[in-house]
This record gives structure tokens, C-alpha cells and sequence, in this order.
């Protein structure tokens, strides 16, 4: 009672003390006189030092940007966490950048109510690692940054599972990263935003272990400075509220995306606190104290078992605890968590407490039941790969960890990886069908080169490629040497091709090579070239040109084909026209005179001696007289035929109407005598020699007038189409008709299918016909049926050939 009043009695004194005091704190701080030291350390990308000693960051520009606007002047003092976090509390700095609050720290330091980013805690382990949970860690070395939350945190969370760890204290986080990558170090625990922006510059991976949320603050001295952080908090909170803010921008800067709006978090109200606290030092007795100390250590203990509960529960692989029962023999289910419950589609409920050989009969054959029991007798954690489970309710591969904890159970960390192996089996055997078929293609590729290369390295034509960027010949095939006596290596560029080209031939060859490869188009062309031996040969050049995705010429390729034999056949075909000329000119002069004389007597014999003999000796005169006609027209025709090819007017355009028109008006007294029906269609213009065209018509209809059907007048039907880039142009009759069995023979020279006393003619006008359209590239065909008449087609292409085929 004398203790209770005489503490009773101090009351007064020391609320006025604790007034004064929180009063006149203020007044201690540094930032009174606009002067602001402010602790950094390297934890990108929050704070750090660059390569100019220059400190960077979300906290060096958003606490440049308060200063601005506050009018502080600041100071960066460079240091590791642990100097940094030293120095704000003994007040030697007036604020500490990116650091976590917690409640050892908060007493001795005070915190802004404001969070500026929110993080957790990240591990980092050696690229070939891949640790599926915490349980995975054990027995491993770990790198952490010196007097860091997180490294603390990560130590706290393995005692609260048993798990045995080293821990290796280091200066900064990318410190314990490198000491990953030296292999000092099995994992790191950094910070996210460190650790994302980092991963870049180190080997260390990204494991799926995180923990920790925790907000990033500014600390500042003890009881110091609250205008300091009351200003800081107040720009924050502003900032906070506008999307297009001064701190959203630099988030958007340093993290490269805007994150989601930090998380707001309650904040210690600091003078209260203080205040309170120094209450407490004053008035709690030591009883008290300690019955506190034992709530906190009993609420830890609750904490830990929750979160080793909630860890447990959450986990997506299956956590079995087994107790060992019949010496090892066989083993209890103890704990099921909900990951195991999916995994096997079974309750935990059905489970706990009954046998593994009880509910899983074929455990034995898995493998499990023998590594549990290893693991139980020597306390030795196994790892037991994919391997298959099977029995009458199931079928599936697990891959199983199993390790003992203190209390002698064995616990078992597993997962469903059917669908991986079934993968990895489909996977593999689609790799070994596709090696199989890349084999064969490469096998049948190399033959088909090998194939290739011979036919061309000995066949008599040269293959050539030439690359279009370089100007190079890329390829010449050997027989070039033998063909004009050059080593193949002369053949280094398109100089030398160009330079051996006929001087009359040089500028025609390159004009066309060059223009039609410019349009991506295949094209031909024929020159003559200088062999080693000074003679000239007669080439035809075949090129293809070849395109990049873009449809550019990149390169061109081809066959250089020796046709000097076909332009010597050429240039002797051009003497025996001439002498074929020669002896048209003979015929007609020498062999026709004395038939004109024949038939002259013959029909002067007719006129003055008919009647006057015998009729025996008329109808001998009369059979004379028309055999010499009809040989006078033989000879005539057989002079038209020979000159088809040597009497040309050269291509010009001509309207095919007005050719037609032209026929018609030739034949028009035919026309008349047998009452025919001519139709003509539309025809198009073209390059073609006028005169052969005009025979080709007035020899088709002709014949459709000729041969006709009795007492039927001819009609007579002229047309024409486009297909593709040839006109087919048709001449359609009402006749006789043709039986198909004659349909090439009626083309052929001499051929006719009737006598002439039944229709007249020589056999020579179709033939003349055929020959016309050789000459213009084109071609002609019939289809007919005896009795209802016959449609003569022929083509025309749009250009009349250079060379007309002879």
C-alpha cells in the first residue's frame, strides 16, 4: 500500500515529463535547419550506388522530388544495410531508406506511416536446382544480406519446420546472388523487385519458394524528426490518390510496368508509442514484463504452428506423415493434407489412422513401403523417382521425397507426374520417329544430290548458278571446260561470260537476261560464244530465276545448251528453201507450159471435133481435158504448200474480223451457189502474217463449203475464246462429219478420204493449214461425228515466235 501511493504520488511528475518530452522532441531534429542526411545502401532497384558513386533509385527520386518541394537540402550517406541501419539508430543519419518494419526494430527506431512499395521475400537457387517446397532445402546453404529481414525471417521459418539450414550472412543482395553463382552459396533470399530486376545479370534461377510480404518504409531516429516523416508521409498520400503522379511515373520507370497501387498498411503511430513505452518502463512491474514476454513467446508459437499449418494445407504436392508401426513393417497414416486429397481422390477422413498396405495394396511393387522404411531406420531423406502405382482402383506415376522429422514419423512430399511421363514418353518417341524420318530424308536428299551432281557433271549441257548480290558465279558444271576449253576456275564472274559473248550477240543477250530477271520472269535467250580455240559455238541459255520471301531476285540459274548443229541445220534448211524456190519457180514455168499446151489442144480437140467421133472418143478427150485441170491445180497447190514457210510478210496486228471478211468476199460466188449461213463471232487482234492467216481461213471454209450434206445448205459457224494466254478460234460446220479414226490422217499432205468425181480437191489444204500454224506457234485438231458435221480448232498464242518452227 506504501509502494502503491508512493507510486500514486509520481504520477503527476511524470505525465508532465512525458508532455515536456514529446513536446520538445521535435526540436531535436536535424531537418529543422533544411539539413537531411540520408542513409543508402545497394537494393535495386529501391536504392542504390551506380558505377559514378551517384546514389539512384524509387527512394533517392521520390525523396529529391519531397526535398524540392520542402526545401531540404540532402545528403546521401553510402554504407551497407547493417551500417545504415546502425547508423539511424544512434541518430547519426536522419532517415534510412527501403527497410521493413518490425516489432524488434520498432524499438529503437521510429518508421513513416506511409508504405512506398510492397515486396517478399524471394529464393534464388543454382540453375540446375529445382526445390518444389521448403522441405527441398534442407542441408543447404544459404546466402542472406547482413542484419536483413529476410534472411531472419527465412531462419525463423526453417526452426519453426525442423529444417536444418546454413545460413551465410552477406553485404548487400546481389552479393548473396553472386555468391550463387560462385557456388559459395545454394540459394539466395532477396527481396522481389531486386531479385526481378536482377535476373538478368546472374545465373541464379527463380524458385517457386516465396514467403514474407512485407511493406518498405523510411526509417528515422528514435522520438526524432516527425516533421521529417510527417512530410514524407503527407507527399505520399497525395501521390497515392493520383494515378499520373510524380510516384507513379517513377515506379513506371524503375519497374518498368505500374504495379498495382501499394497496399496501405496500418502505421504505428510513433510519439504515442514512445510515450507509452516510456510509461510502461516506468510503471509495469517485473512481473508483468515477464507475463508479457511469455504471451508474446506462447502467440509466436501459435503463429508458427499456423502458418506451418496453413503452408502444409496449401501446398499443390500431396504431404503424407506416417507413423512406423509392426518394426517398419508397415506404416500408419498420421496427416493427409488437401493437396494429397486431389491427388488420390480419396478423403483424409477414410484415411487416417488405417495401414498403407490397407489402402493402397500394391505399395509393395511401387517402391514406397521399402524407401519408408529405409528412411525410418537410418533417418537418411530419399528421393524415390516417376515410378508407376497400379491396382485394381488405379493407375498412375508419383514422384515421391521422403524424410524423417524429430518426432520419429516419416513424412512423404509427393506428386502426380502421370501426365509428364506420358509426355516425356510421347516426346521421346516422337524424337526417335523423327530422327528416323530426318535420317531417311537426309539419306534420300544425299542420293538425290549425288543423282543430281552426276547427270549434270556428265551430261553435255552446262549448269550454272550465279548469286546476284556478288555478281558471282557460284557453280559451273565441268563439262564447261570440255565444251569450250577454259578451266572451270576462269569462270569467276560475269565479266568473264559477258567479255566471250559475240560481239553482234553481247547487247541483245544482256538486254534480255538483265530485263526479264528484273521482272522475276524465267526467260531464254540464244548467243554465240568464243571457245579457247578462237572459234564461235551457238548457245541457247535456259534461265530460272530465284526470289526471297519478298519475291527480290536473289540469284539465277540454268543450262547453257550447245545448238551449233541446229543452227548449222538452220542455215542448210535456208539453202534448201532457196533451192526449193528455185524449183517452185522450175514447176511452175517448165512443168505447168507444157500442161497448159496439153490442155489447151486437148480442149481445142473438144470443141471443134465433138460429135464428129464416136462417143468412146468424146468422153477420152473429156477425161483428158480434166485430168490435165485437175493436174494444173495438183501442181498449184503443191507450189502453195513449199511456199508457206519462204513467202512471208512478217507479223503485224491484224483484226482476224477483217481477215475472215477478207476470205468470205474470195469465196463469195461458192457462197451463193450453195445457198450457205456464215456466223461470225467476235475475234480478237493479233500479231500474225495476214496473208498465211487469210489462206488458213479460206481453206477451212472452203472445205466446209466442199463438203457438205446433200440437198443441206452449209452453215457455217466462226468463234473465238480465250483460254488461259491462247485464243482457240473455231471453224463449225453442218457437213458430212469425219469418222475420228481419220482425224490426224486428213492433216497429212496428199491424204483424202474421197474420190474426186465425188468432191473436188487435192489433199494439200489442210496440211498448208497445219503448216501455217506451225509457223505462228499454234496448232489445229478437229472433232467431228460422220453425219453432223465437224468443228476445226486451231490456237493462236498472243506473240507471233521469233523462230517459227519449221
Amino acid at each position: 500500500m506504501r509502494l502503491d501511493r508512493a507510486v500514486t504520488g509520481y504520477i503527476p511528475v511524470l505525465a508532465v515529463l512525458l508532455c515536456s518530452l514529446l513536446i520538445a522532441t521535435p526540436v531535436l531534429a536535424r531537418g529543422a535547419n533544411g539539413e537531411v542526411q540520408v542513409g543508402v545502401y545497394n537494393n535495386f532497384p529501391q536504392v542504390f550506388i551506380d558505377d559514378s558513386g551517384t546514389p539512384r533509385g524509387i527512394y533517392v527520386d521520390l525523396l529529391n522530388q519531397i526535398a524540392q518541394q520542402e526545401g531540404w537540402h540532402l545528403e546521401f550517406v553510402p554504407g551497407t544495410f547493417a551500417e545504415g541501419l546502425e547508423r539511424v539508430s544512434a541518430g547519426d543519419i536522419d532517415l534510412m531508406t527501403s527497410i521493413a518494419g518490425t516489432p524488434t526494430r520498432d524499438e529503437f527506431i521510429d518508421f513513416s506511416k506511409e508504405t512506398v512499395v510492397s515486396v517478399w521475400a524471394q529464393l534464388y537457387v543454382k540453375p540446375d536446382f529445382s526445390p518444389q517446397n521448403l522441405f527441398d532445402m534442407a542441408d543447404k546453404k544459404v546466402a542472406v544480406m547482413r542484419s536483413g529481414l529476410l534472411g531472419n525471417k527465412y531462419g525463423e521459418l526453417c526452426r519453426d519446420f525442423g529444417i536444418r539450414c546454413t545460413l551465410l550472412p552477406l553485404e548487400s543482395y546481389d552479393a548473396a546472388l553472386q555468391a550463387v553463382d560462385d557456388g559459395e552459396a545454394d540459394a539466395a533470399v532477396v527481396n522481389s523487385l531486386l531479385g526481378f530486376s536482377k535476373e538478368s545479370s546472374f545465373q541464379a534461377k527463380r524458385s517457386s519458394i516465396v514467403f514474407s510480404p512485407f511493406r518498405l518504409q523510411v526509417a528515422l531516429p528514435e522520438g526524432r524528426n516527425a516533421e521529417l516523416s510527417a512530410a514524407i508521409d503527407r507527399h505520399l498520400a497525395a501521390w497515392r490518390q493520383d494515378k499520373n503522379s510524380f510516384y507513379y511515373k517513377t515506379l513506371d520507370r524503375w519497374l518498368g510496368v505500374r504495379p498495382e497501387e501499394t497496399q496501405k498498411l496500418p502505421t504505428w503511430f510513433w510519439w504515442g508509442l514512445g510515450g507509452a513505452v516510456m510509461v510502461l518502463i516506468m510503471f509495469v512491474v517485473w512481473t508483468r514484463l515477464l507475463s508479457r514476454e511469455v504471451a508474446f513467446r506462447t502467440q509466436e508459437y501459435i503463429e508458427s504452428q499456423a502458418r506451418y499449418r496453413e503452408l502444409i494445407e496449401h501446398m499443390t504436392s500431396g504431404v503424407v506423415i506416417y507413423e512406423a508401426i509392426d518394426d517398419g513393417k508397415d506404416f500408419l497414416f498420421k496427416a493427409f493434407n488437401l493437396g494429397a486429397e486431389n491427388i488420390e481422390g480419396i478423403s483424409r477422413h477414410e484415411l487416417l489412422g488405417k495401414r498403407l498396405t490397407e489402402v493402397f495394396p500394391g505399395v509393395e511393387d511401387f517402391g514406397l513401403l521399402e524407401t519408408l522404411r529405409r528412411v525410418w531406420e537410418t533417418g537418411v531423406s530419399e528421393f524415390l523417382p516417376a515410378t508407376q502405382y497400379q491396382d485394381s482402383h488405379r493407375k498412375n506415376w508419383r514422384e515421391n521425397r521422403v524424410f524423417k522429422i524429430p518426432t520419429g514419423e516419416v513424412v512423404a512430399l509427393f506428386d502426380d507426374v502421370t501426365r509428364r511421363v506420358e509426355a516425356e514418353n510421347e516426346l521421346r518417341h516422337s524424337h526417335e520417329e523423327l530422327e528416323i524420318r530426318v535420317a531417311k530424308r537426309t539419306e534420300q536428299l544425299q542420293k538425290s544430290e549425288e543423282r543430281f551432281r552426276s547427270l549434270v557433271e556428265n551430261t553435255h549441257i552446262v549448269a550454272w548458278e550465279v548469286d546476284l548480290v556478288s555478281g558471282l558465279f557460284t557453280y559451273i558444271s565441268p563439262h564447261a571446260e570440255e565444251l569450250f576449253g577454259f578451266p572451270v576456275s576462269q569462270w569467276t564472274d560475269l565479266d568473264f561470260w559477258v567479255d566471250h559473248i559475240h560481239p553482234d550477240d553481247r547487247k541483245q543477250a544482256l538486254s534480255t537476261c538483265t530485263n526479264e530477271t528484273a521482272a522475276g520472269r524465267d526467260h531464254a535467250f540464244e548467243y554465240r560464244m568464243l571457245k579457247a580455240d578462237g572459234d564461235y559455238i551457238w548457245l541457247r541459255d535456259i534461265v530460272s530465276v530465284l526470289k526471297n520471301d519478298d519475291g527480290i531476285p536473289i540469284a539465277i540459274n540454268g543450262f547453257m545448251v550447245d545448238i551449233t548443229d541446229r543452227k548449222n541445220f538452220e542455215v542448210e534448211l535456208s539453202r534448201s528453201n532457196e533451192e526449193l524456190e528455185r524449183f517452185a519457180y522450175v514447176a511452175s514455168h517448165d512443168l505447168r507450159e507444157p500442161l497448159r499446151m496439153v490442155t489447151s489442144y486437148c480442149q481445142l480437140l473438144e470443141r471443134q471435133y465433138k460429135g464428129q467421133l464416136d462417143p468412146t472418143a468424146d468422153e477420152y478427150i473429156a477425161f483428158a481435158v480434166d485430168g490435165a485441170s485437175r493436174m494444173d491445180h495438183l501442181i498449184q497447190d503443191l507450189l502453195d504448200y513449199s511456199r508457206v514457210a519462204t513467202r512471208r510478210e512478217g507479223s503485224r496486228i491484224t483484226p482476224l474480223n477483217h481477215v475472215v471478211d477478207q476470205a468470205l468476199a474470195f469465196l463469195q460466188p461458192r457462197i451463193v451457189e450453195t445457198d450457205a449461213m456464215i456466223t461470225t463471232g467476235p475475234l480478237p487482234t493479233l500479231p500474225v502474217d495476214r496473208s498465211q492467216i487469210l489462206r488458213l481461213f479460206q481453206n477451212l471454209i472452203a472445205n466446209a463449203l466442199t463438203y457438205h450434206q446433200p440437198g443441206v445448205p452449209p452453215d457455217i459457224r466462226i468463234e473465238a475464246q480465250l483460254k488461259g494466254e491462247r485464243w482457240h478460234i473455231s471453224v463449225t460446220d453442218n457437213g458430212i462429219g469425219i469418222d475420228p479414226e481419220h482425224n490426224d490422217r486428213i492433216f497429212i499432205i496428199f491424204q483424202r478420204l474421197h474420190t474426186s468425181d465425188l468432191y473436188e480437191g487435192t489433199g494439200i489444204g489442210l496440211a498448208v493449214c497445219r503448216k501455217i500454224l506451225q509457223l505462228h506457234g499454234g496448232d489445229i485438231w478437229v472433232t467431228s461425228t460422220p453425219g453432223q458435221g465437224s468443228c476445226f480448232t486451231f490456237t493462236l498464242p498472243p506473240t507471233l515466235p521469233e523462230s517459227p518452227t519449221t
